[in-house]
């Protein structure tokens, strides 16, 4: 995306990018270098075709067949792509580089522009798009002809959900776009806290949706980034842990909305279930974890989570626990009583100084309580002071 913007202008107006692959579709908004949404959907090129016969296939009907199971399939996404009044559709990878070329496209500046009118006037002159009439018009062999004509049925459907102004098809491939970004993530490279602070944004407003306290979660977030600031150093625990914690805060309390009584196993589900943009699934399991160990709970091998993770993802997840726990106790009673804490690192324990007017009594009780775990997982203890 930052290697558009320098060859193309937004205007500041919503864009999506529209990855499709032979087994999946990939969907994400942004708007003024903001994340809006992001999603994975198991249903590629292939994978449509896969559920219509040889004979299917060659019937009058199929262009149309297809077109309805494209918008059935996709039809829980309509609603959310139409809330954000997208006007520009990136397309990537090598199907939609095809699809230009095959419209008599050339490139500008690396890149494709099609307008809508284009598109629909390509799509109306097939009366009807089939593999077959794509192998004859263009020499397409047959599976290269298969994987095209659900890609085109797809940008077709789009335009009639949203008005846009402009397809933009970019050289770059999905692959390609997420080794640049491995690279960055190797080298410590500044556009990294970019990402993680989209996604800590994108997080937000998705917690909202589970009608989450963002007051109490923010709260929370601070108390993780104080704590982990003091500690991080002699825990063993790499600097970019404290993101995993942070996103913790924000989403913690979510799977409340679904069941209260098993939210931490409902919050758990949430977060692997969920499409995070940059998180790779190592850190996705450890952060889902840490959710479902948020407020209680042994970790141990009798746990089915617990037993799930590797050496190494156990001890993370046991320490950014032990943390978060720490950090959640400080506002059990979620009316925000300590308005600020700092953390002093000692020999042998971490005195957490904080201020507060009110009776902090719940808070000071629940802390101890947290204080024990916390205390066998980092071998030293833990105290909380006024001042």
């Amino acid at each position: 995306y930052n290697v558009l913007k320098g060859k193309f202008n937004f205007a500041d107006k919503a864009v999506m990018l529209l990855d499709i692959t032979s087994g999946g579709v990939g969907l994400t908004c942004w708007k003024s270098d903001r994340l809006l949404f992001q999603q994975n959907i198991h249903i590629g090129s292939l994978r449509i075709l896969e559920n219509f016969t040889e004979k299917q296939r060659d019937e009058l009907t199929f262009p149309t067949a297809v077109r309805e199971y494209i918008y059935g399939t996709l039809y829980p996404l309509w609603k959310g792509v139409q809330q954000y009044d997208i006007k520009y559709i990136v397309l990537s990878g090598r199907g939609a580089n095809l699809v230009a070329r095959l419209m008599g496209k050339t490139s500008e500046n690396g890149l494709f522009l099609i307008t809508p009118d284009e598109l629909r006037q390509f799509v109306y002159s097939f009366h009807g798009v089939t593999p077959f009439k794509l192998m004859k018009r263009f020499g397409l062999s047959q599976n290269l002809a298969n994987v095209i004509m659900p890609t085109i049925l797809l940008y077709y459907e789009l335009l009639r959900i949203v008005d846009i102004d402009m397809l933009v098809v970019m050289p770059t491939t999905f692959t390609e776009g997420y080794t640049m970004y491995y690279v960055a993530e190797k080298t410590h490279n500044d556009y990294m806290a970019h990402v993680q602070g989209l996604l800590l944004d994108m997080m937000r407003r998705l917690a909202k949706k589970y009608l989450s306290d963002s007051i109490h979660s923010a709260r929370i977030e601070e108390y993780c980034n104080v704590l982990f600031q003091a500690l991080y150093q002699f825990i063993g625990l790499d600097y970019s842990y404290n993101y995993l914690l942070r996103l913790a805060a924000i989403f913690h309390e979510t799977g409340k909305f679904i069941n209260i009584r098993k939210h931490n196993l409902c919050t758990y589900n949430l977060i692997r279930e969920t499409d995070l943009f940059g998180l790779a699934d190592d850190e996705k399991e450890i952060l889902a974890a840490v959710l479902y160990y948020a407020f209680d709970g042994t970790l141990q091998e009798a746990s089915p989570v617990y037993h799930s993770l590797t050496p190494r993802q156990k001890v993370i997840t046991a320490k950014l626990t032990a943390i978060f726990r720490l950090a959640d106790s400080l506002d059990k009673s979620h009316l925000g009583k300590i308005s600020a804490i700092r953390a002093e690192l000692r020999e042998d324990e971490i005195v957490v100084h904080y201020t507060a007017d009110a009776d902090i009594s719940l808070e000071r009780w629940t802390y101890l309580k947290m204080a024990v775990d916390f205390a066998e997982v980092f071998g030293i203890s833990t105290k909380l002071v006024k001042g």
